[in-house]
C-alpha cells in the first residue's frame, strides 16, 4: 500500500535530516586514523609551532604538523565551571586545522582557576600571551575533576569513540604534558612543591587517564626547554625513574641554543638512561632578539611600542651566563646573516636533526609578519592597521622570502623518509620509498656510490642534470638522485 503523500514527503526529509547529521558527525565505532590522508600525514616528518595564522603557507610549503602554543586544551578555559564544558574555541581550532589538512600536537594544561585556589596561591601574572593559563600554575587540587576533564577532552577528540567532535576528520592522538616544566622564574609554565615530584604526579595521573580513554594514544613530555646543569638533574629524575614509562616521545626545544638543537645532549642523556622513545623537537628558533636576555641575564625587556611580544619561553634567571657554556656564543653568532645565508643554516641544521635520530621537527618561524633573525625568516606579510595576532594572514599581501623555498624545497625532496644514514661531513643519504636521496655540502670529494648521470636540485628547487665525476660540492646544500 502506497503511503500518503504527506507522509512520504515527511520521511523523506527526516530521513534527508539524518543522512546530512551524519554526514557531520564521527561514525560510531569509526577510527578516524585508519584514514589514509591521517596516515599519510601522520608519518611527515616536518611541522610549525603556532602556525594558524598561516596556515595557506602551511598547505603550499606541504607541512601537515601543527603545534599550538599555548593552545586552546586549558582544563580553566574550557570547563570554566565545575561540570559544565564549553568545547567551541577547541572545536573552533580543530576545525580551521584540519581544514588545512593539519594534524595537531596538543598540549594540556592541568590548570583551573576554581580548581587550584582552593590549594594554591597564586603565582607572579604571566607575560601576557600566557595569561589565559591562570594565576596558579600548579597541580590539581582535585585530581579527580580533572580526571573526568582529561577524560572528556580525550574522547572528543579521539576519532573513535561516539563523544567525538562532530565533523571530526583528523583525531588527536598526541598530547604533550604540560610546556617546559622545569623551567623556574616568574613566568614558569608550572609551579611545583617540589617541582619534580609534583611534574611526575600529573604526568603519571594524565597519561593513565589518556591511556584508558585512547589506547593508541601518544603521551609526549612537557618539552625539554634546556638540558644545562640547573635543568639537567630535573630530567634525570623524570626520565631516569617511572616518569620514563609515562612518555611515548621525548620532546626538546631549542630556542637560540646553536644550530645542533640540543640533540647531542639529548642523545647523551638517553644513553645515560637507556631511552628509546623517538625525539621530537618541538620549538626551533636560531636567533635571539635583543628584546630578550640570554641564559642568565635577567628577563624583563619590553616589546617594542606597538609590537607583540614573542612566544618564546621565559628563561632561567638565577644563574650566571657561564653556567650555560656556549650557549651565549651560539645565541649570538647567528645574526646579521643575509637570506641565503640563512636559507643554508635551515637546511644543515635540519639535515644534520634528522641524522642525530630526530623524528619530526617543528620550526617557530612561519606565524610571524615580518621575517627577523628571531622569529619568522620565510614570509614579510604587511598586517592591517589594528588587525589582532590572531587574524590570518592574506597570502595576497605577503611576499615569500628566499629561505621559504629553501624550506619548501627541502621538504619536497626529503619528506616521509623511512631512514637517514650520514655518510660523512655534511654527506647525508635519505631512503625515500625505495629511493634514494642524497643531500650533500662541504669539501668532501662525492660518495663512491654517486656515479654516473645524477639529477641535482639546488637549494631553492632549481633541478639540472650532471655527470657524479663533474660534480662539485660548496657550502650550498644540493639534493642529488641517481637517474635511472
Amino acid at each position: 500500500m502506497n503511503l500518503p503523500e504527506k507522509t512520504a514527503v515527511a520521511l523523506a526529509s527526516i530521513l534527508s535530516a539524518a543522512l546530512l547529521l551524519l554526514a557531520g558527525c564521527s561514525f560510531a565505532g569509526a577510527d578516524l586514523s585508519k584514514s589514509a590522508d591521517y596516515q599519510r600525514f601522520e608519518q611527515s616528518h616536518f611541522g610549525f609551532f603556532s602556525a594558524r595564522r598561516s596556515y595557506p603557507f602551511v598547505e603550499e610549503l606541504g607541512v601537515h604538523w601543527e603545534r599550538p602554543h599555548p593552545g586552546p586544551f586549558i582544563w580553566g578555559e574550557i570547563e570554566k565551571d565545575p561540570g559544565t564544558y564549553d568545547w567551541s574555541t577547541v572545536d573552533k581550532y580543530v576545525t580551521d586545522a584540519q581544514n588545512n589538512g593539519v594534524l595537531l600536537v596538543a598540549t594540556i594544561w592541568p590548570y583551573a582557576n576554581w580548581d587550584e585556589q582552593q590549594c594554591h596561591g597564586k603565582l607572579p601574572d604571566m607575560r601576557r600571551l600566557f595569561s589565559i593559563l591562570g594565576d596558579y600554575r600548579a597541580k590539581p587540587c582535585d585530581t579527580e575533576a580533572y580526571k573526568r576533564f582529561v577524560k572528556a577532552l580525550v574522547e572528543r577528540y579521539d576519532g573513535n569513540s561516539t563523544a567525538s567532535m562532530p565533523g571530526l576528520k583528523y583525531p588527536i592522538k598526541y598530547w604533550e604534558v604540560i610546556n617546559e616544566p622545569e623551567m623556574g622564574g616568574s613566568g614558569t609554565f608550572f609551579k611545583g612543591d617540589p617541582q619534580t615530584s609534583d611534574y611526575l604526579e600529573v604526568l603519571q595521573t594524565t597519561h593513565d587517564v589518556i591511556k584508558a580513554t585512547d589506547p593508541q594514544a601518544k603521551i609526549l613530555n612537557g618539552g625539554i626547554a634546556s638540558l644545562f646543569p640547573l635543568e639537567r638533574p630535573f630530567w634525570e629524575t623524570v626520565l631516569g625513574g617511572p616518569g620514563a614509562g609515562d612518555v611515548d616521545i621525548l620532546t626538546i626545544h631549542s630556542i637560540t641554543l646553536g644550530t645542533d638543537l640540543q640533540l647531542p645532549s639529548l642523545n647523551a642523556l638517553m644513553n645515560q638512561l637507556a631511552l628509546d622513545q623517538p625525539v621530537w623537537v618541538t620549538e626551533i628558533q636560531y636567533a635571539r632578539s635583543k628584546r630578550f636576555p640570554l641564559p642568565g641575564q635577567a628577563p624583563g625587556q619590553p616589546a617594542p611600542a606597538g609590537g607583540e611580544e614573542e612566544e618564546v619561553p621565559e628563561t632561567v634567571n638565577t644563574a650566571p651566563a657561564a653556567d650555560y657554556g656556549d650557549a651565549v656564543t651560539l645565541a649570538s653568532s647567528l645574526s646579521n646573516l643575509t637570506q641565503d645565508e640563512w636559507s643554508e643554516v635551515l637546511v644543515h641544521s635540519f639535515v644534520e636533526a634528522f641524522g642525530r635520530g630526530a623524528s619530526k621537527l617543528f620550526y617557530i618561524g612561519l606565524d610571524n609578519a615580518t621575517p627577523t633573525e628571531e622569529t619568522s625568516l620565510l614570509v614579510s606579510c604587511q598586517v592591517k592597521a589594528g588587525a589582532s595576532r590572531n587574524d590570518p594572514f592574506d597570502p595576497a599581501a605577503c611576499q615569500r622570502q628566499k629561505p621559504f623555498y629553501a624550506y619548501k624545497t627541502l621538504v619536497d625532496k626529503i619528506d616521509y623518509f623511512d631512514s637517514v644514514q650520514k655518510l660523512g661531513e655534511g654527506q647525508f643519504r635519505f631512503s625515500i620509498g625505495g629511493r634514494s636521496v642524497y643531500v650533500l655540502w662541504g669539501s668532501l670529494p662525492l660518495p663512491g656510490e654517486i656515479k654516473g648521470k645524477v639529477r641535482v636540485t639546488d637549494i631553492y628547487g632549481q633541478e639540472s642534470e650532471a655527470q657524479a665525476e663533474n660534480l662539485s660540492l660548496t657550502d650550498s646544500p644540493v639534493y642529488v638522485e641517481i637517474s635511472g
